[in-house]
């Protein structure tokens, strides 16, 4: 997915408007609605500011990653980190394991 195709869904996902992020990052609604449309590209610096401000990792904001795994903790960047070295098989069994882990949870309510 493309970097700009990422900060629309994202800012959609947190019902968020342009303004919004904007505002958070210090930008014109203008310049943030150019990334979104994909005639700018954010600098790095900004990058890091909107990975922040979403909870998410900078590989997934340019699409190095299929996965959206938001980023609350120092440990959970950590986690996710190891993630994304596994190799897809191996990411398929983590996804399921921990499925089986929430779906243990619930029974447990």
């Amino acid at each position: 997915m493309k970097l700009s195709e990422t900060l629309r869904r994202l800012r959609l996902d947190h019902h968020m408007t342009q303004q919004d992020v904007a505002s958070y990052l210090s930008i014109s609604r203008t310049t943030y609605a150019n990334y979104e449309q994909g005639r700018r590209e954010p600098d790095t610096y900004t990058i890091i500011h909107i990975a922040h401000f979403y909870h998410v990792s900078i590989d997934y904001l340019v699409g190095n990653t299929q996965y959206y795994l938001p980023i609350t903790s120092h440990d959970h960047q950590d986690v996710y980190e190891a993630m994304s070295q596994l190799p897809d098989e191996e990411l398929e069994l983590v996804k399921q394991y921990i499925m089986v882990l929430c779906e243990k949870q619930e029974s447990k309510k």
